[in-house]
């Protein structure tokens, strides 16, 4: 069966829910059906709730398969085994219309702590690096702020701290906001 994921995901395997500031029992996703060749639209009571605030995220998006556990906190699906088929492209945000493209995905974003006793430490690019993933480092692509995937060492010094920042959700979080909080990191911020 197939979902759509907003973002990527810890290796733990479960999404934290923020209203209840508690872990569920798997990686959040939304509700979908296939709509035509390479097209899939979400829907569903999580997507009903949360959508249209998940569109101005502008975050990646994926077409997933996986076991479903149970629903999450917003009716969800929680799945277990996530497996990424296809990047998407959100082509209508009215309809919640999605397109697969040919881009490679990029899924992993621990949370703080992942690898440390609980989730609260390492980033993914760290546990990616260390455990000899298939990919090289030059063979993953992270999104810049001008919305281009391009290899880690291409990005600025601000977009790499993003990326590697341990306490960074990035489906919660974008890069433009990662430099508000946080004085002189802008975007397009040279030094490092």
């Amino acid at each position: 069966m197939a979902f759509i994921r907003q973002g990527g995901w810890c290796a733990c395997g479960r999404s934290f829910n923020a209203s209840s500031a508690e872990f569920e029992a798997g990686i959040s996703a939304y509700d979908c059906s296939a709509a035509g060749n390479k097209l899939w639209q979400a829907h569903g009571d999580a997507w009903k709730k949360n959508g249209s605030a998940a569109v101005k995220l502008a975050t990646t998006w994926f077409l997933v398969e996986g076991d479903e556990e149970g629903r999450g906190g917003d009716k969800e699906p929680l799945l277990s085994n996530v497996v990424v088929q296809s990047v998407l492209a959100l082509i209508d945000p009215k309809t919640a219309m999605f397109e697969e493209t040919d881009d490679a995905p990029v899924t992993g974003k621990n949370h703080a702590g992942f690898g440390d006793g609980g989730c609260h430490g390492e980033s993914f690019r760290d546990i990616f690096e260390a455990s000899n993933a298939e990919a090289e480092d030059d063979d993953e692509l992270y999104r810049n702020l001008a919305g281009e995937d391009v290899p880690f060492d291409d990005l600025t010094p601000a977009e790499q701290r993003y990326y590697s920042d341990p306490t960074v959700d990035e489906t919660t979080t974008s890069l433009a906001e990662y430099c508000e909080q946080r004085p002189g990191e802008q975007p397009d911020d040279d030094a490092g």
